[in-house]
């Protein structure tokens, strides 16, 4: 019997066969991970923000904001911005956005605004140099972003990232670097925020630009601005991810152009609107 059992020993057909079996395992156990990753996770992430703790999310936010402040540093923290954060605290009470709002200028060319976990919000001096004298329009993205803000979109979007990250360190050896490489670049990216969450957060900016007695049109007029300081061309793969995540930003001018109402005056006198427009300037 040793005789039969010996040519396969021998040619290694049973080493092969283990190998190809070991290799067959490997192969469905990533799969299986890549599933959990790239679909498991995103599907838990709306459930697993309700669950999170308001406490733990708004730790999280300040933890992000202080990665960002890194390479995007705060500008205008002084008297001059304090009127600037006095309204939009307004405009989230009027909103019920369920966190303190904890407001950022920042030192950044590009015209952009995004929210963090937990009430972070920040807006580049790039925006305020897009938005020029219209007021009423960086208030209209910042009421997008809380509508973010309410909707914790950012922690549902952290949740997905964190997913990617667990399969790069898996490749990098677990040094948990490629997990907050993942959330960083994800919150610079605005989180990639998805087309049903774009489309709330500038429903939910209406809502509070009419509570604050300011026109929702002012939302269009913000991202016209955007478009033409981002892209002179008008190609929208130049804008800023808030503004092209999606390929729909010129039906979003329509529909924030449709809910034109008129409205008050600006809350912020010319003054001090114009000392918030130059609180980024120097070095």
């Amino acid at each position: 019997q040793i005789w039969t059992v010996l040519p396969g020993l021998l040619s290694g057909d049973g080493e092969r066969r283990r190998m190809t079996a070991l290799i067959a395992a490997l192969i469905a156990g990533a799969a299986a991970v890549a599933g959990l990753v790239f679909f498991g996770a995103p599907a838990a992430s709306g459930p697993l923000a309700e669950r999170t703790p308001k406490d733990l999310e708004i730790q999280m936010g300040e933890n992000v904001a202080g990665q960002i402040n890194l390479f995007m540093k705060p500008c205008g923290n002084g008297e001059g911005v304090g009127p600037l954060k006095g309204v939009i605290d307004a405009m989230a009470a009027k909103g019920d956005v369920g966190f303190p709002i904890r407001f950022q200028l920042v030192r950044n060319s590009a015209p952009n605004a995004f929210a963090l976990p937990g009430g972070q919000v920040m807006a580049t001096s790039g925006l305020l140099e897009a938005l020029g004298d219209d007021q009423e329009a960086f208030l209209a993205v910042m009421a997008h972003e809380l509508g973010h803000v309410r909707a914790r979109d950012s922690l549902k979007a952290i949740y997905r990232n964190a997913g990617a990250g667990v399969v790069l360190d898996i490749v990098t050896g677990g040094s948990g670097a490629a997990q907050q490489a993942v959330i960083i670049a994800g919150q610079l990216n605005q989180l990639r925020h998805t087309r049903k969450q774009e489309a709330a957060a500038d429903d939910a900016a209406a809502e509070i630009l009419v509570a604050s007695n300011l026109d929702p049109a002012a939302l269009a007029r913000a991202f016209d601005a955007i478009l033409s300081a981002a892209s002179p061309a008008g190609d929208e793969r130049d804008l800023p991810d808030w503004a092209s995540s999606h390929p729909d930003t010129r039906a979003r001018i329509e529909k924030a152009r449709a809910r034109a109402k008129a409205g008050g005056p600006p809350p912020l006198s010319p003054e001090d609107w114009a000392a918030i427009t130059k609180a980024c300037n120097g070095a």
